[in-house]
């Protein structure tokens, strides 16, 4: 619409073929188990953008961004996943002279459907360090079919999940 403003349309096909060569056993089943899966998504986004930042040597100084974004799962066949999801994200930064500003954010989300994605909130931006998750983040659907929001300072990371999630920071 104009130097800063927008309309972005994403349209994009992921398919998932995970095998697994080494079994587990599986005790209640007394049996070895292998946990192949097979997984498909066509999604289409549509997002409004705004962008008026200006940039600084370490990151934006002054302006604002948002973007307001729906997506939508087209399933195509019947092992698609089916969900669709409403996310904003609004950011406004403060220039307060030399190389210091301020900066506000806030953001949030929410998916529907018979295969909601997966919002994973916690954690510092590029953290170095490990740290231990459970098994549903490697899973297909929390690798592939979720979002991980941070910066949530203070938490580990994957340490709140669900299928909304609003967050502030400062």
């Amino acid at each position: 619409f104009s130097l800063f403003r927008r309309l972005q349309l994403d349209f994009s096909h992921l398919y998932i073929d995970r095998t697994y060569y080494d079994p587990r056993f599986d005790t209640e089943l007394d049996q070895w188990v292998y946990d192949d899966q097979n997984e498909s998504a066509t999604t289409a986004d549509i997002a409004l953008v705004h962008d008026n930042i200006l940039w600084g040597m370490t990151g934006p100084m002054n302006g604002s961004r948002w973007k307001l974004k729906f997506e939508r799962s087209v399933p195509l066949s019947s092992d698609s996943k089916d969900y669709w999801a409403m996310e904003f994200d609004y950011r406004k930064y403060w220039h307060l002279g030399g190389q210091y500003s301020f900066a506000f954010r806030m953001a949030g989300g929410s998916t529907f459907g018979s295969d909601k994605k997966t919002y994973y909130l916690g954690g510092n931006t590029n953290n170095i360090g490990s740290s231990s998750v459970g098994d549903d983040v490697y899973s297909v659907d929390g690798f592939y079919f979720s979002k991980i929001i941070t910066p949530l300072r203070g938490y580990d990371y994957f340490e709140f999940q669900g299928s909304k999630y609003g967050v502030m920071n400062f």
